[in-house]
């Protein structure tokens, strides 16, 4: 069984294709490019490769399968490590609200008693909705200067194609639609006090 590393490198203003022996760690050949023929044809030349070991650029995946379908491509360990990481953060991302306890340490590592609350970006539901309530807010700042140049609810309701109940709620508006945060249970609730620990230590590093 042949196992090899297929990687990418630069050479000079391009990419080429570093190829070692899994076992000796040893560089086997260096490709002038890593362009999908280059690529299918050493495989090709190579029939008795069983199992490479490769980084997450495509054209590997694809020349190595048509080169040869047998051969077992995996993810390198850095690269298996970041997919990991990557899909922990998604699924993280999503099951965490939009704010995090944040658990101050004392002196002695320990979590303190008294939490602070430290805000997490708006993912695009919640960039969705703020950008929403504003139009609504701008909207409805327009309806109230005219209603308050004394045009009717029905006529303000013919003009911006709206229900004659909808302007009467623009009228009686404040303020922009609170945009707060609800929270909802989540699959991460079990696990946020480890998780607000880790987020610590990772900051005292």
């Amino acid at each position: 069984m042949i196992l090899l590393f297929v990687k990418g490198v630069p050479t000079g203003s391009t990419y080429g294709a570093l190829i070692c022996d899994l076992c000796t760690h040893r560089a086997l050949d260096i490709l002038e490019d890593r362009e999908t023929e280059t690529i299918k044809q050493w495989f090709e030349n190579h029939p008795e490769v069983l199992l490479v070991s490769r980084d997450r650029y495509n054209v590997f995946r694809q020349a190595i399968g048509k080169a040869n379908p047998a051969i077992v491509q995996v993810s390198d360990r850095f690269h298996l490590t970041k997919n990991l990481w990557e899909l922990l953060d998604e699924a993280l991302l999503k099951a965490m609200s939009t704010k995090i306890r944040r658990m101050p340490l004392n002196n002695v590592g320990s979590i303190q008693d008294h939490p602070t609350e430290r805000p997490l970006p708006m993912n695009a539901d919640e960039k969705k909705r703020l950008l929403n309530a504003q139009k609504k807010w701008t909207l409805a700042l327009k309806i109230k200067e005219l209603r308050q140049q004394g045009l009717a609810y029905l006529k303000l309701a013919d003009l911006f194609h709206l229900d004659r109940r909808t302007i009467k709620k623009y009228c009686e508006m404040n303020g922009p639609m609170d945009q707060k945060h609800r929270y909802r249970a989540s699959p991460a609730d079990p696990y946020m006090d480890h998780i607000r620990h880790c987020v610590h230590l990772w900051e005292r590093r």
